[in-house]
């Protein structure tokens, strides 16, 4: 059995150990903080990059917004010029049709219009004929009852002279012929076996007709 002895003095037996524990503590606290520190270092450099990359997809991704939102307005800016082209087309010609209809269901049985022109400063002139006085009296009085057509005026009536009775003869009987080939599917008809009905187109023909001229404004519809 062997028996150690430590010869040295109280004060001198721990002193190399309380001179040895104090320097590895240090050694392990440095190598702690530096592993600490290189962790923390790659972590923030890693950290900075994936936040870059982020900012950068971001700022990616607002650049394209930006340029779909540009697009946007453009395309607003085409459909308001497309509505205010249909808007002004709208209000161009609808309420002329709706006018020439309304001017349809005014016309007497014994009138036809030859003519209808609109004018800027929003008239309308109307040309047509009439087998009498009384058809083109009962006409204006019809457009006046309308609501539609307002200050009316009659420019023009006259009788037909010979010259254009003459033509209008020659044009109804033509049409005449016409019509009679279509409704027998002949290119070739004899007309003198129509003598009656032939006699009763020139007879309407031969009765006097009146050529009239009236001009009016139109009543726009309130909105």
């Amino acid at each position: 059995m062997e028996l150690n002895i430590n010869l040295l003095p109280q004060e001198n037996r721990s002193k190399n150990i309380l001179f040895k524990k104090p320097r590895l503590t240090i050694w392990f606290f440095l190598l702690g903080y530096l592993v600490i520190s290189t962790g923390l270092l790659l972590w923030d450099v890693y950290s900075s990059n994936t936040k870059f990359e982020e900012s950068k997809n971001v700022l990616e991704q607002k650049e394209q917004l930006k340029n779909k939102l540009k697009k946007l307005e453009e395309l607003q800016k085409e459909q308001v010029k497309i509505e205010n082209i249909i808007q002004t087309i709208n209000n161009s010609f609808n309420p002329w049709v709706d006018y020439l209809i309304l001017l349809e269901k005014t016309i007497p049985k014994e009138v036809w219009l030859n003519n209808v022109t609109g004018t800027e400063d929003n008239k309308m002139i109307i040309r047509g004929e009439s087998k009498s006085y009384e058809g083109i009296v009962v006409f204006i009085d019809n457009l006046n009852q309308s609501g539609k057509f307002e200050k009316l005026i009659i420019e023009q009536i006259r009788e037909k002279n010979d010259k254009e009775n003459l033509n209008s003869k020659e044009n109804n009987q033509q049409l005449f012929k016409t019509e009679v080939a279509e409704k027998l599917g002949e290119e070739q008809v004899d007309y003198n076996n129509f003598d009656s009905i032939k006699a009763e187109v020139n007879n309407s023909i031969s009765e006097n007709i009146y050529i009239f001229s009236v001009t009016c404004e139109l009543k726009r519809s309130s909105k």
